[in-house]
């Protein structure tokens, strides 16, 4: 939030300060100004709906963590795969837990279909003894071995350890890509 849209309101400030200092000796430029800025707080808006989106999804607040995960699935199997979703107990998790999962799962099951070209998906999701543990496995072409993690690898290994869990990413017997984390309860 400090790097990006700090960093940009703090721009929007320096604007509005050129555009006060051009107010009299150059009313021209300071109507552009103030139409920078009207189009840089547009932008700064859609920033914070981004960031409030990435904290608490809107589809997870309105139909819980399985039926967020399987309307996930819907809306990605359209395209022709067959994603199944196998939900054990999901209820009464930590807030922190269930964005965890739900994005942990959006970001795998996107990334199977967007780039492993898969027939079938399998989603579990459940309470363990000891904490919660999720799956995304795929039949598609796995990832290659020289793959380097991308923004969306990193952010779902990063989301999982910092609830102080671990994720792990293999190639599926068979063919295809397992996506395993597990968070302790």
């Amino acid at each position: 939030m400090h790097d990006g849209l700090g960093a940009f309101l703090a721009g929007i400030g320096f604007t509005v300060d050129a555009a006060g200092n051009a107010l009299k000796a150059d009313p021209e430029r300071a109507r552009g100004l103030l139409t920078q800025i009207r189009t840089q707080v547009a932008e700064a808006g859609a920033g914070v709906r981004r960031l409030v989106r990435g904290l608490r999804p809107p589809e997870l607040a309105q139909l819980g963590l399985a039926g967020a995960v399987e309307h996930t699935a819907a809306t990605l199997g359209a395209g022709g795969v067959e994603i199944e979703v196998t939900a054990g107990d999901v209820s009464g998790l930590p807030a922190a837990v269930e964005v965890t999962a739900y994005l942990v799962a959006r970001e795998a099951l996107t990334n199977a279909v967007r780039h492993g070209g898969p027939r079938r998906c399998a989603v579990r999701l459940g309470r363990t003894t000891d904490g919660f543990e999720l799956s995304v496995r795929d039949d598609g072409s796995g990832l290659a071995p020289e793959a380097v993690p991308g923004v969306g690898l990193t952010s779902m290994r990063e989301r999982v350890e910092e609830l102080d869990g671990k994720l792990t990413i293999d190639a599926a017997p068979g063919g295809g890509t397992v996506v395993a984390a597990w968070i302790p309860l």
